[in-house]
């Protein structure tokens, strides 16, 4: 068959032409074919992140911890180690392992902004963050991963998180508009009601909001007030707790749900998700989105603010901030973004340099400030 085979399994074909620019193209031919008909099918998602990335490491750490048991103070440390990964598996289930800047996105926005959400200290978060640089590098010399993604530093984690001003926000949300405009992606569209839809209770980002559906939402009314309608939206699954229902802006149901989301949600059946409704892998698109948000943030110069970075999650301090600013109680604050006073006070309120400004007028009402003039 004009075919000659080396010792290594690879071949020779001859293919059939003396004009060299026809070979060329014959040979590109055959060789797309070839792997098209060959090539390995095996998925992203083929690699199962529990049974072949964590496993092994965790038998690994048993075995190094059993034979110095007798001269370690700490010899759980396995046991230790598998209880964190309980909590953080989920993360990487349904992630493609290879997609390096996907594994970044995911570790140094996803997971830091949920800890830190949670209330963990940077020290905490910093062990669990070792802890998976220490899998994925236990995996890429059993060659089950090809790369590692660099995973942040204490130092890197103890930077702080400076909200956007709803002037930047409002220049964004103008980018996702246009984004669709011109593309007709309707993953764009459902992404400019994500983030509309984040601003308007302090939600935490990522699949406790999208993973919303339209059963979830409810017009309530006040009985002493019949003119006021407020859209409630109940969540399921939180960090905190099984369900936990919250009202959203008013000012972005009249402005934004109203004219623009309720005709969409309007065409969806009970059980279908408000946001990207035709998409299964769910914690996927919350990985997807907030990649988007940080390219996004970072074309428009926003994204690195003074010593810091400023991804997806810092929305919730946003939000937190100017409901502050505004004078609402610590208390009510955290009872909407469910989660604690603490957190607000320690977590949400510390970065705003407005905020301190705010508190400032609060604290001294009276005082007549002199006119000031910034010496260079």
């Amino acid at each position: 068959m004009n075919q000659k085979y080396n010792l290594s399994g690879s071949f020779e074909k001859s293919c059939k032409t003396s004009n060299v620019n026809d070979a060329k193209q014959i040979a590109y031919k055959f060789h797309r074919e070839w792997f098209e008909k060959y090539q390995d099918t095996k998925t992203p998602f083929d690699v199962n992140f529990e049974n072949q990335i964590i496993s092994p490491f965790i038998r690994s750490r048993k075995t190094k911890y059993n034979l110095k048991k007798d001269r370690l103070k700490k010899s759980d440390q396995a046991e230790r180690d598998e209880s964190k990964w309980n909590s953080l598996k989920k993360y990487f289930l349904k992630v493609d392992l290879e997609n390096t800047p996907e594994m970044q996105t995911i570790i140094n926005e996803t997971i830091i902004g949920d800890l830190k959400d949670a209330g963990y200290s940077n020290s905490s978060i910093n062990k669990r963050l070792c802890l998976i640089r220490q899998t994925l590098n236990h995996a890429q010399k059993q060659g089950r991963l090809k790369s590692v993604p660099d995973i942040f530093t204490l130092t890197e984690i103890s930077k702080p998180r400076y909200p956007y001003e709803d002037v930047e926000l409002n220049l964004l949300r103008d980018e996702y508009k246009k984004i669709y405009n011109q593309t007709k992606d309707d993953f764009y569209r459902d992404f400019y009601h994500y983030i509309s839809l984040l601003r308007s209770a302090g939600f935490r980002p990522g699949v406790e909001v999208i993973n919303v559906k339209k059963k979830d939402l409810e017009w309530i009314k006040d009985h002493k007030n019949p003119n006021q309608v407020d859209l409630k939206i109940t969540l399921y699954n939180t960090k905190t707790k099984p369900l936990h229902p919250l009202t959203c802006s008013p000012y972005y149901v009249d402005k934004v749900f109203k004219p623009e989301f309720e005709p969409l949600i309007s065409k969806l059946d009970d059980d279908d998700f408000i946001l990207f409704p035709k998409v299964e892998n769910r914690q996927g698109v919350a990985n997807k989105t907030s990649k988007i948000f940080t390219r996004i943030s970072c074309d428009k110069n926003l994204y690195y603010y003074k010593d810091g970075v400023r991804p997806i999650y810092v929305l919730r301090h946003g939000y937190a901030s100017k409901q502050y600013k505004l004078g609402r109680s610590i208390e009510d604050i955290a009872s909407l973004m469910n989660t604690s006073p603490r957190m607000i006070r320690e977590t949400y309120l510390k970065m705003s340099d407005q905020t301190l400004i705010e508190r400032q007028k609060r604290l001294y009402p009276n005082y007549k400030y002199k006119k000031f003039k910034v010496v260079k």
